[in-house]
């Protein structure tokens, strides 16, 4: 077996659909699940011009910007069937000075696509249902607390023990809704005055740090302006790395938030609390992961807030970094892209 045919073996084997277009869009190579997937026959696809054949013009369009531009391009592909979901990967080939083929490489996506929007509904309609009884055991347990004065001490504990755990399952339940909505929703951009909304949100907060005798210290730079971003998105991953660091620092300690604009924006919030070993800072952005169980037990956490950072920074495509040393406390540092309209 010559190495073309050896080549040719691999190809027809792939499980994806695979495409070797020529700057002119004439196929030159088509392989067996592509034509699958396209309900092509190969011996009458080979050789003619993309547009000719009955593939998807959304395909067409993306192969010719990849020729006309060079660049990688990642876009699904509707069939315009409902049950069927394709992902297009298109790669510029350089083989000549002045030629660029490109090399698509399609992946049907349905299976995992409905199994994605399967786990996203079954959070956001479990939170939703839990959301209401959870809301009344809270009101249930307030009023409970208001009529024990006569009552004796073990009846107040276990009372306030209610009120403790259905504080913390609505927690849980906004939590998983808000990562519920970030997973669902795209994000909306728009212009809006950062320095106040930022404000806002750790003002928010004075009761918590007050509660713990915790002192937070905003430093605004004078560049911070205006940002184009998901303001509701922004809010919500400085709350909740403000909300992470009370909730890890102890009595007495201090919170500085840092924020900064220019070639990108920049926020960092820095705490005196008890530090992230080194082993464990890699997984801590992952759900419900946590350090020490016992420990954010205690501290009412429900172990999504830094899983809700990460998909926000990722929908502005930005990074999120951490150093920490036990005992030393914790930085986090956000860097999201400017892009101002």
């Amino acid at each position: 077996m010559t190495n073309r045919s050896k080549l040719q073996f691999i190809i027809d084997a792939l499980p994806d659909g695979l495409m070797l277009i020529k700057d002119d869009e004439t196929i030159d190579l088509i392989n067996p699940s592509a034509c699958q997937l396209f309900q092509l026959k190969k011996s009458l696809a080979a050789g003619k011009k993309l547009r000719e054949v009955p593939v998807p013009s959304q395909l067409v369009e993306v192969v010719g910007k990849v020729i006309e531009n060079g660049q990688v391009i990642e876009e699904k592909i509707n069939l315009n069937q409902p049950d069927r979901e394709l992902l297009a990967r298109c790669q510029p080939i350089n083989q000549e000075a002045s030629s660029t083929a490109v090399l698509v490489i399609i992946k049907d996506v349905t299976r995992s696509e409905q199994l994605k929007r399967f786990r996203q509904d079954f959070v956001a309609n479990v939170s939703h249902e839990l959301k209401t009884p959870i809301t009344g055991l809270k009101l249930l347990s307030d009023a409970l607390n208001q009529s024990l004065d006569q009552a004796n001490e073990a009846t107040h504990f276990f009372a306030q023990r209610l009120e403790k755990e259905t504080s913390r399952l609505s927690l849980l339940i906004t939590d998983l809704l808000d990562l519920s909505r970030l997973e669902s929703t795209k994000p909306v951009f728009k212009v809006f005055p950062l320095r106040k909304h930022l404000e806002r949100v750790l003002a928010s907060f004075a009761e918590a740090a007050q509660a713990k005798e915790i002192h937070i210290k905003a430093n605004f730079h004078p560049s911070v302006s205006k940002f184009y971003g998901d303001q509701y998105q922004i809010e919500l991953m400085v709350g909740n790395l403000v909300d992470n660091a009370i909730r890890y620092t102890s009595k007495g300690g201090t919170i500085n938030v840092n924020v900064s604009q220019n070639q990108c924006l920049s926020i960092e919030v820095i705490d005196t609390g008890i530090g992230i070993p080194a082993k464990h800072q890699k997984r801590i952005f992952e759900r419900f992961y946590r350090v020490d169980k016992a420990r954010s037990h205690k501290s009412g956490g429900t172990g999504l807030g830094l899983s809700i950072v990460k998909h926000v920074v990722q929908n502005h495509l930005g990074k999120v970094e951490v150093e920490s040393k036990p005992g030393q406390g914790s930085k986090f540092k956000v860097t999201l892209p400017i892009n101002l309209s």
